[in-house]
């Protein structure tokens, strides 16, 4: 069973895992595939059938038609908003991954830089600043440079 929860604006929960909302659903037959729309990778590296789905306490039954259905599970894992094409969100957050973290990296409203590392596995959170990493002095913008940072 795949459980998927609304964590946040940013953010979706799928069994306990925090996932950035950037992935777009493809459906095929009875199966759906969640895609990360910047990195370009399928999600899990595989399918959902969807009977074994979950939205919140919803259930594909609970819905009228499929395409509710559906159209419910792309606003859980999609945020549509500001964007450049390259990860852009709403003012200046930008997100990453790799196959052991998601980084968000982001500009707080005093203009320091920041990036949050969250570890796939176990969702569990680091974070590095300019404090910590004193030669990098404007805000991470690629996935090279969150993983070459100092995190605490």
């Amino acid at each position: 069973m795949a459980i998927f929860k609304s964590f946040s604006d940013s953010h979706f929960e799928l069994d306990g895992v925090l996932y950035p909302k950037i992935y777009d659903v493809k459906k095929e037959s009875t199966t759906i595939s969640l895609f990360n729309v910047h990195s370009e990778k399928w999600l899990n590296d595989g399918s959902f059938d969807i009977s074994d789905i979950t939205i919140e306490t919803l259930v594909r039954a609970d819905f009228a038609t499929e395409i509710l259905f559906l159209n419910e599970l792309k606003k859980t894992v999609f945020k549509k908003g500001g964007g450049n094409g390259m990860g852009l969100q709403g003012s200046n957050t930008l997100y990453f991954d790799d196959a052991t973290y998601v980084y968000i990296s982001g500009l707080r409203a005093n203009g320091d830089w920041y990036v949050n590392r969250n570890t796939i596995a176990n969702n569990t959170q680091t974070t590095a600043t300019e404090t910590n990493n004193g030669g990098q002095t404007t805000q991470p913008l690629t996935l090279v440079i969150c993983q070459g940072l100092i995190y605490s």
